[in-house]
């Protein structure tokens, strides 16, 4: 905290005073802690600075500030955040719901839900953060969205991998991540989150709508209401106290952490399994999973006659996967998987089930190959 904090005429012992080494004093103080911290944990600790500048990311975590708990503050949060996104700072997150003051039970909720989306999720400030001192609905939501977010943790992860091997934010803003897109060039209130899900927080007092623009080329699956939305428009979308508008691309292959039955958004225990999470696709993609700093699985998925196949190169421990759309048939490296009635079925048995818009799969040995079919044959 305060290393932004440089007098002018602070005289430094090399001779610069203030004017000149504010912004090299918050690299150094940054890259000093890093070495302590390295010193006495290895890589096995979390440290945030509030300043920065160019670099000094390398060496530690960044907030975006000390806001106001009101929608203001939120609104700060998320033009801080993208800011240093687009400035290459990737790792860094704000007080949930704000910083100063005790929010109402709106500016909570709506706090939690971009929180969650940030990517470091962390409570913060001078009043009480706990969902149940905001009533019942509050802890409906927190739990939901918190089970949320330990079922992102393999993706957050490894896209936490990803960008410090590449340079490319964990948040990206819509320019950057669809540079071809002319028309997401003045969005900025919504973004990319670990390259996946659309994510556009509710940050006016009230709402019952959001605008959300959602890029061509691709479909795109709501987490929340399970709606699917072709790509090249904007909506105006229905939005209540429980959610904020967030959407799975096509074409996506994201680790996931759930519970035994497959669901996301429910307590996870000792029966907690990994998943992948797959969107039907609208042009080939492939990704890049890290489970480790170095170890690699890259996903290749495109479509076929009738549907599509994901096929995994380097090791592949994921036994199970959810499909966001209905299958009529599924093969694991070129043999039919045998179709169950339910998801239970699937606990001890290779084969796949469809419930409620989704199909869920099992392979006790993973799956190099995984082919599906999305319509009857003729």
């Amino acid at each position: 905290d305060f290393a932004e904090l440089v007098p002018i005429d602070a005289k430094f012992s090399n001779g610069l005073y203030g004017n000149r080494m504010h912004n090299f004093f918050a690299y150094w103080y940054a890259k000093a802690y890093n070495r302590l911290y390295t010193s006495l944990r290895g890589e096995d600790f979390l440290c945030y600075i509030r300043a920065g500048c160019a670099g000094s990311q390398k060496w530690l975590c960044t907030w975006c500030g000390d806001q106001f708990a009101g929608f203001d503050g939120l609104k700060q949060q998320l033009a801080a955040g993208l800011s240093i996104s687009a400035s290459g700072f990737s790792v860094w997150s704000g007080d949930l719901a704000g910083l100063c003051g005790t929010p109402s039970k709106e500016v909570f909720l709506r706090g939690l839900q971009f929180s969650t989306f940030q990517p470091l999720m962390r409570s913060g400030g001078d009043s009480t953060k706990q969902p149940w001192d905001f009533g019942e609905t509050a802890v409906k939501v927190y739990l939901k969205h918190f089970w949320l977010r330990e079922n992102l943790i393999p993706l957050i992860y490894s896209s936490a991998v990803k960008s410090n091997k590449t340079g490319l934010p964990m948040t990206e803003p819509m320019a950057a991540a669809f540079p071809n897109d002319l028309s997401v060039r003045r969005t900025g209130s919504e973004y990319m989150f670990c390259g996946e899900i659309l994510f556009s927080p509710v940050l006016d007092e009230g709402a019952e709508k959001q605008t959300v623009l959602f890029p061509a080329g691709s479909s795109w699956y709501g987490i929340f209401d399970g709606t699917v939305i072709q790509g090249g428009q904007t909506l105006e979308i229905p939005v209540t106290l429980e959610f904020s508008p967030a959407y799975i691309r096509s074409g996506a292959v994201i680790p996931v952490k759930v519970t035994e039955s497959l669901e996301l958004m429910q307590p996870l225990g000792d029966d907690a399994v990994y998943a992948l999470l797959i969107t039907p696709p609208t042009d080939a993609r492939r990704h890049r999973y890290y489970k480790e700093s170095e170890s690699c699985t890259e996903f290749t998925v495109q479509k076929a006659k009738g549907g599509f196949s994901v096929s995994a190169s380097g090791e592949n421990g994921f036994e199970y996967a959810i499909i966001l759309s209905d299958v009529t048939y599924a093969e694991c490296d070129g043999s039919a998987l045998k179709r169950y009635g339910s998801e239970k079925d699937l606990c001890n048995k290779n084969g796949y089930a469809v419930s409620h818009g989704k199909t869920y799969i099992h392979s006790e040995n993973g799956f190099k190959q995984l082919t599906v079919s999305l319509q009857e044959a003729e």
